[in-house]
């Protein structure tokens, strides 16, 4: 039987937030590190899909 595909989830308040996140762990080795780890974890020729969802004004 196949593994199961992992999901991770990730929110911010706004695109301006997720920059500034991003950015940061950019420049945090021990966070680069970890994201490399948690990568390798992943099944061989996983995809990454992003999408940026807005709150619905009705």
């Amino acid at each position: 039987m196949d593994k199961p595909n992992p999901i991770d989830f990730e929110s911010y308040r706004d695109s301006k937030q997720m920059d500034e996140v991003i950015a940061k762990l950019m420049k945090d080795d021990h966070a680069l590190s970890l994201m490399k780890q948690y990568v390798g974890l992943l099944s061989p020729g996983f995809s990454i899909i992003r999408a940026e969802l807005n709150r619905l004004n009705v």
